[in-house]
């Protein structure tokens, strides 16, 4: 898994099996799946994979209303040798674009970062909830954007408190919102 432009770009690869590789699960039941790397050696670096699920409906013979496939994406993390782990190094960034609040963190960290529970506070102290839960990730590396869910005039300019839980910890930081 990949970033391009801030948004994230799936590209397929055999380095992760799983095993059984397809199962049927009945009512009520469960199944233990494993996921294999093929690769026994330990990466310098985390590596991150998102392994797609999908249902496949039984062929009973003719469907009698809407036929739903459901596909779960579920995101994988191998980390690197504990010598080498390191925390997630945020930059974070709020700006104006054609209209609407935007946010870019930058991870410069060799660790992904998982936003949760994100809340910016303005100068006056007035309180933006941005997301009560998973707010989404930005991997070692790399740089993701975000519209925000705010209006357009939300007064948002100047400098900012950011608070959030990073990989289930509490953080806070600055930043100062500016109009590109």
């Amino acid at each position: 898994m990949g970033a391009k432009e801030g948004d994230d770009v799936l590209t397929p690869t055999a380095d992760v099996v799983a095993s059984p590789p397809i199962i049927q699960i009945g009512p009520k039941s469960s199944q233990m799946i494993r996921l294999i790397r093929r690769s026994e050696q330990l990466p310098a670096g985390e590596l991150t994979y998102r392994i797609l699920i999908d249902e496949i409906p039984k062929d009973d013979g003719p469907a009698s209303g809407v036929d739903i496939r459901l596909r779960y994406s579920v995101p994988l993390f191998v980390l690197p040798a504990d010598e080498q782990r390191a925390a997630p190094v945020l930059a974070w960034a709020v700006y104006k674009k054609d209209g609407f609040w935007m946010l870019r963190v930058h991870n410069s960290g060799n660790q992904r970062a998982q936003i949760g529970a994100l809340k910016l506070s303005n100068a006056a102290g007035k309180e933006f909830d941005i997301a009560p839960g998973l707010f989404g990730y930005v991997l070692a590396d790399r740089t993701r954007e975000w519209r925000l869910p705010t209006p357009g005039d939300a007064d948002l300019n100047g400098t900012l408190a950011v608070k959030a839980n990073i990989n289930t910890r509490p953080l806070t930081a600055s930043t100062v919102a500016k109009v590109d």
